[in-house]
């Protein structure tokens, strides 16, 4: 079976003498954890817990390390891979931890943790790295040892932000619901558009979750001249307000992030004619045109697992593990590969974005964003659709206020 491979630079001189000796010459490293005839590495998440229920990002994982393993494994090693469900629970987050270190995984991969305060500090001590496709907790921005795929919720929130202004919103607001999560995605929005040239948004409206009717807030919005509208609230109120916008002819804009913006809703938008500019870390997936995730579709299909944002959270981290990885050429263990990556210069997979690992950002606090890049997507002609090229995020960092 031919698996394609990302592509890789590595710079020995970017992550010094320590790495010169191990991922890039070969020598080396903790000899129990290189001894085995296998690659351990775990995959984290919130895969399966009461009130929740995600195992497509567990799924996901099986998948990439099947594909993998089917296709030779990394450097002539399968991968041993090692699945802990943290059940929404801190406390069982940290054992995952502990479970990590105690087994020598080479890496850990999180689909979706909200614990990473705990795990993280657990994890920094044995000098393993963590990957996760989309950071959110303030230890993935910061944390030596997290080493983030995209720019997350921030870079989503932002590109859009950056949208409103480049596609001429004069007078823009937004609308979140009272959880702190929300408040912030609605404040992103804010420092997008400024960072784009844009005034400070100052016309932010909080709306409680599954509102019975948003004709009221719409109909505010338009008596005060509002052009364009940045939403962050639950699917079930974009598809509610989403109905009002386009029973009532109103000309507002509204832009989204991906999280909240899932094929339910963009499909609803485009049926409505109402328009809709999505801030996303990927391109739309199941997009065929979008040829670089056919591996990712093709890997998945097989398994039965399906296509959507918690998946591709799930197979991400597989792919540029593998990538760097592969590119090595001593022992594979925690702190060669963390050396390794950190001397990865463009890391590319699955036709997205490459990522520089080597060069932080230079915001503190958010240091570890090492791609700030995100798509617009947009609906068109009842399609979503990559509105352009990636939009750089960067400079929506420097806007971040607590």
């Amino acid at each position: 079976m031919k698996r394609q491979l990302g592509k890789v630079v590595v710079s020995c001189a970017a992550v010094g003498l320590a790495s010169l000796l191990t991922a890039c010459s070969g020598g080396g490293g903790d000899s129990t954890a290189s001894a085995g005839e296998t690659i351990k590495v775990m995959a984290m998440g919130q895969f399966v817990s009461p009130g929740l229920q995600q195992p497509e990002g567990r799924d996901a994982a099986q998948a990439a390390v099947d594909s993998i393993n089917a296709a030779g494994g990394i450097n002539g090693k399968q991968i041993d891979l090692i699945i802990c469900n943290d059940k929404r629970d801190p406390n069982q987050a940290a054992q995952c931890a502990r479970d990590a270190v105690s087994q020598n995984v080479v890496a850990v991969i999180s689909a979706s943790i909200n614990f990473s305060d705990q795990v993280l500090p657990v994890l920094q001590r044995a000098d393993i790295a963590y990957l996760k496709a989309a950071p959110t907790g303030p230890d993935e921005y910061s944390n030596d040892d997290s080493f983030p795929l995209t720019g997350g919720t921030l870079s989503d929130a932002g590109s859009a932000g950056i949208a409103m202004r480049t596609e001429g919103c004069v007078k823009p607001a937004t609308i979140a619901s009272p959880a702190t999560s929300s408040q912030f995605v609605g404040k992103a929005y804010g420092w997008g558009y400024q960072s784009a040239g844009g005034a400070p948004i100052d016309i932010n409206l909080t709306v409680p979750l599954n509102s019975p009717d948003y004709a009221p807030t719409i109909a505010s919005l338009e008596s005060q001249g509002i052009d364009c509208v940045g939403v962050a609230f639950a699917p079930t109120d974009m598809l509610n307000m989403g109905k009002v916008i386009s029973q009532t002819s109103s000309t507002i804009k509204v832009f989204s992030i991906i999280g909240i913006s899932p094929e339910e809703v963009t499909s609803a938008y485009a049926k409505d004619g109402v328009a809709l500019t999505i801030g996303s870390a990927y391109p739309p997936l199941a997009d065929t045109t979008f040829t670089g995730l056919d591996e990712f579709r093709t890997d998945l299909a097989a398994k039965n697992v399906p296509v959507n944002g918690v998946s591709i959270q799930g197979y991400l981290g597989f792919e540029v593990f593998q990538t760097v990885a592969a590119a090595m050429t001593g022992p594979i263990t925690a702190e060669s590969f963390k050396q390794a990556l950190e001397g990865s210069t463009a890391v590319q997979v699955l036709g997205l974005e490459p990522i520089d690992f080597s060069k932080e950002l230079p915001v503190q606090g958010y240091n570890r964003v090492f791609n700030p890049n995100a798509y617009l997507l947009q609906v068109r002609d009842g399609k979503v659709v990559v509105a352009g090229p990636p939009v750089d995020t960067t400079p929506v960092f420097s806007f971040i206020k607590p």
